[in-house]
């Protein structure tokens, strides 16, 4: 992974204020159920239950008077081989938050220069703007200065992220990126 992105930005707090504040999940909440713990626990129990099946299937083939069918062994390794790289996603799920000007993301991204980085400084990101995808879901398209899209969706964040979406777009939104720009 990555560093912070836009460790040097020509934006600063005093230029805006609502940079400054923009924390989630606020300081003093409720604590969010913790997704990563949940997700990395999948990911552990997942990963013992293929390495079983992978015992049982070597076991199997090592005896001499193995007579199991075939397709189930095939089924056994396909089975397995889905399974790790599944769980290893599932492993690196993180919380979403904003904290002292970086942005944590839930999974890493690519970004424009090729790496992947999962933490982003706020100072790189040039607008946001709400979308709503097909399904219902919705959340925030953000772009960066170098034309890396990060796509928030509502559904990935606790209870009660309405008014930190809000103050995202207060301060990155379209209709404020003129202002931005004269400062």
């Amino acid at each position: 992974m990555g560093d912070d992105v836009g460790q040097t930005s020509t934006r600063s707090r005093t230029q805006e204020p609502a940079l400054a504040q923009l924390e989630f999940p606020l300081p003093g909440a409720r604590k969010p159920l913790n997704r990563g713990r949940i997700y990395f626990v999948l990911a552990v129990m997942m990963m013992a239950g293929a390495s079983g099946t992978i015992v049982i299937l070597v076991a199997s083939l090592l005896r001499p008077d193995a007579t199991s069918n075939p397709w189930v062994i095939v089924g056994s390794i396909v089975l397995s081989a889905l399974v790790f790289p599944f769980a290893y996603i599932l492993s690196t799920v993180r919380d979403f938050s904003v904290r002292d000007g970086v942005m944590t993301l839930r999974l890493p991204v690519r970004l424009a220069s090729g790496t992947k980085t999962r933490r982003i400084a706020l100072a790189v990101v040039d607008h946001a703007e709400p979308f709503v995808w097909s399904d219902g879901d919705s959340g925030l398209l953000v772009l960066l200065k170098d034309r890396t899209q990060i796509r928030i969706w509502k559904s990935d964040l606790p209870e009660g992220s309405d008014q930190f979406l809000a103050s995202f777009l207060a301060v990155y939104g379209q209709t404020n990126r003129a202002k931005r720009n004269q400062t």
